[in-house]
């Protein structure tokens, strides 16, 4: 489902599932960041989702926290945080597929990866979605993922 004019990107709190009908395919960007051939095939395979909680501390700093699941486990991996604290600190995260990585997406492996969340209309609706682009010495990959709005509470 399209995502509603009230959700907006000051609050993304909400549950999303990848849609990938409208997403590009994320081969290359796997292959460029190492992951192995099996996995890339697990992964698109099966369904993605994504929960998002917004805080706000004391001092006024918005924290967003993805919840990102897979239908299957991938890599020993079914279920994954990730915390961003919007204050444009470098924080770093550790995951089981990806490895460690910075905030702004800079991995500590040797790949990069820039990322813009936003709304965009596709179909005349509206759509969040996430633009990536890996890079890899002279190897770059682009995506696009599109998700599809289930709700405030679990969808």
């Amino acid at each position: 489902m399209a995502t509603p004019s009230d959700v907006l990107m000051q609050d993304l709190t909400g549950s999303w599932t990848l849609s990938k009908t409208l997403s590009d395919p994320f081969d290359r960007v796997f292959a460029i960041q190492g992951i192995p051939w099996i996995i890339r095939k697990v992964v698109s395979i099966a369904t993605l989702s994504l929960k998002a909680t917004q805080q706000v501390d004391e001092s006024g700093t918005k924290t967003l926290v993805f919840t990102q699941a897979a239908s299957v486990a991938i890599g020993g991996l079914s279920e994954e945080n990730e915390v961003r604290v919007l204050d444009w600190r470098e924080e770093f995260h550790s995951s089981t597929l990806f490895g460690t990585s910075s905030h702004r997406s800079r991995l500590t492996n040797g790949w990069v990866m820039e990322q813009i969340w936003g709304f965009s209309m596709l179909n005349d609706e509206r759509w969040l979605m996430r633009t990536m682009v890996v890079r890899k010495g002279n190897e770059v990959a682009t995506a696009r993922a599109i998700y599809d709005w289930k709700g405030k509470e679990d969808g």
